[in-house]
């Protein structure tokens, strides 16, 4: 952990804190971790609280042909101290050695003046956030099928991919007639146009492994990604998370890469959907 800020004093200049508005936030890969500052112009108690020992995390939002973000939430939804803040990230910050999913991150809360008030340190992607998901509704076309005589599932969701949309087809895959324990459940990304998960969802996923551990007795998973950072960050938490529940997940770079693991010539792209959302 770099130890960047002390309450009482103000942040380091790199933030550049008059810059930005109250409520929105600035983040940096420092040499230890991730450095994140949140302005508030006038914090009151509730939002020192919040930053010291409230549910705090992050999460990521990533867009297909744009830049990612990291999503900034303090508090409790509701709450007097409760705030979010949609932070840019530039792809300096994802070629540090440290990765954020894994990485400490310290969070200072700082007034109108620059100066800290609050900081707080934990583990990132983050602990303790709220169910439920800042910006749009998920609008996603849920694209399902089994290849039985090839013992695979496959999904290709299209859209805006969320928890809710990842559960309901997580579930359409295992109640699929030809679906059999043992067979490889594929979730294919590369057609989704957004994807957000953020560190709560985590839980609502492993309940959904829970739930649904007979039906993938021997089975395991690949997720195909493609070359985008967030959407990758998302995939190898996800096999992370899962990785004590006994489930053997595998974060392919490429279609090419899941479709030798199957055995196939090429994962076929879906044309039938079920739009949800």
């Amino acid at each position: 952990m770099t130890h960047t800020f002390t309450v009482g004093e103000t942040v380091p200049s790199y933030f550049k804190t008059a810059d930005l508005k109250t409520g929105e936030a600035r983040a940096f890969a420092g040499i230890g971790g991730f450095e994140v500052v949140l302005r508030v112009d006038e914090p009151t108690a509730d939002h020192v609280a919040a930053v010291e020992h409230g549910p705090v995390g992050l999460g990521v939002q990533d867009r297909r042909g744009a830049e990612s973000v990291l999503l900034l939430q303090v508090g409790e939804r509701g709450g007097t101290g409760h705030a979010e803040a949609v932070i840019d990230i530039g792809p300096a910050e994802w070629k540090r050695p440290q990765r954020l999913w894994d990485a400490d991150v310290e969070l200072a809360l700082c007034d109108a003046s620059g100066v800290c008030r609050a900081r707080r340190e934990f583990v990132g992607p983050g602990i303790g956030l709220q169910n439920g998901e800042r910006g749009a509704p998920e609008e996603v076309a849920l694209c399902v099928a089994v290849f039985p005589a090839d013992r695979y599932g496959l999904v290709q969701p299209r859209g805006r991919l969320g928890a809710d949309s990842w559960v309901a087809a997580g579930r359409a895959v295992l109640a699929d007639p030809d679906w059999r324990p043992g067979f490889t459940e594929v979730w294919d990304l590369r057609f989704a146009d957004e994807t957000v998960l953020h560190p709560s969802d985590m839980g609502r996923l492993m309940s959904l492994e829970l739930e649904t551990k007979q039906d993938l007795s021997g089975s395991r998973t690949l997720i195909v990604v493609p070359r985008r950072r967030a959407l990758t960050f998302s995939a190898r938490l996800y096999a992370k998370l899962m990785r004590p529940l006994g489930r053997s997940i595998v974060v392919c770079k490429t279609e090419q890469e899941a479709a030798e693991l199957l055995g196939i010539g090429a994962v076929p792209t879906l044309v039938e959907c079920e739009q949800e959302g």
